[in-house]
């Protein structure tokens, strides 16, 4: 990763990864740059793990480890310390904020999300979830659940089968 003076045209590198990175945004601020890196995601599908390196150069922070869905695309959300991502899980696609101190949402295994959906904050997601399409999960949903809305509540547990 290299930066490129506008006024001398010298590049200088900031930043060498141990795999490609896609998608390098720089904050608002220009004191950081996120990228997608990686050639494989937790999943094992294309797309990666989100990084934020000093824009002056050092080593980079993965902020989703073992985050287990496959990031592809980030933007940086208005705040130099904001970021929404997109992801796939499972064939679905999500949203998600992502700061610095690491507000992201837990999804656990075998948790099948709907097109739209939008999991937002330090949330969890347990696992054998279901989450409905265009669903907005702002709280914590139990394991074998169903949620459903905006905002996304539970429908349906399915370790009792009983509706809430």
């Amino acid at each position: 990763l290299y930066t490129i003076s506008a006024v001398s045209g010298a590049a200088k590198k900031i930043h060498h990864p141990a795999l490609q990175l896609a998608s390098p945004r720089w904050s608002g601020d220009g004191k950081r740059i996120a990228y997608i890196g990686g050639l494989m995601s937790d999943e094992g599908i294309t797309g990666g793990d989100l990084y934020i390196v000093p824009a002056s150069g050092g080593p980079a922070t993965d902020v989703t480890p073992n985050w287990k869905v496959s990031l592809t695309s980030i933007a940086w959300n208005g705040s130099p310390k904001k970021l929404t991502v997109t992801y796939l899980k499972g064939g679905a696609m999500g949203i998600a904020s992502v700061d610095r101190h690491l507000d992201l949402p837990t999804i656990g295994d075998r948790v099948d999300i709907g097109c739209g959906a939008c999991i937002l904050g330090a949330v969890t997601v347990g696992d054998d979830c279901k989450i409905g399409a265009n669903a907005v999960v702002l709280t914590d949903i139990a394991a074998g659940s169903t949620a459903v809305g905006m905002p996304a509540r539970v429908v349906r547990r399915a370790s009792t089968g009983d509706h809430p």
